[in-house]
């Protein structure tokens, strides 16, 4: 089971009705384990899709790093290649120890922490200037983006 703590002073107090149910069953003094995972930024998330949008609507294929090529037909076209060309990915070896498949990771919310995403983030740039969008800079890239989201004129 999951659940949600805040920070109060020097405590963890329950942020969920889950997380209130856990609390009231616990004796005072009792101790628990809980793995801490920074909550990603809901707006990074938006973002990112609304680049994906972007990059969807102006291009057509998409050079992947050990050859091919990813057609782009939706945003989650550009979302696969993106994960294959930054590195996030699996990859699948023969009985010879050569890479036959590359099988790219999640990024969802629970599969990629905060800290994960803010490495992740920078990556996704550099792979959108250098062969999705090539001769874009990333300031007019964010501006974009931004604009997308209803956050800039």
């Amino acid at each position: 089971m999951k659940i949600e703590l805040f920070k109060r002073g020097r405590g963890f107090l329950p942020a969920s009705p889950e997380a209130e149910k856990v609390h009231a069953r616990m004796e005072q003094g009792e101790i628990a384990w809980f793995k801490v995972l920074r909550i990603r930024d809901p707006v990074a998330h938006r973002r990112y899709w609304a680049l994906m949008n972007l990059c969807a609507s102006n291009c057509e294929r998409i050079e992947l790093p050990y050859g091919g090529v990813m057609l782009v037909h939706s945003k989650d076209d550009v979302h696969t290649a993106l994960k294959l060309c930054t590195g996030h990915r699996d990859t699948i070896f023969d009985a010879f120890g050569k890479p036959v498949f590359q099988i790219p990771k999640s990024t969802n919310y629970e599969s990629m922490t905060a800290d994960e995403w803010s490495e992740y983030w920078p990556r996704v740039l550099d792979v959108v200037q250098e062969r999705i969008l090539p001769g874009v800079e990333i300031p007019e890239v964010e501006l974009e983006i931004l604009k997308c989201m209803g956050m800039a004129a």
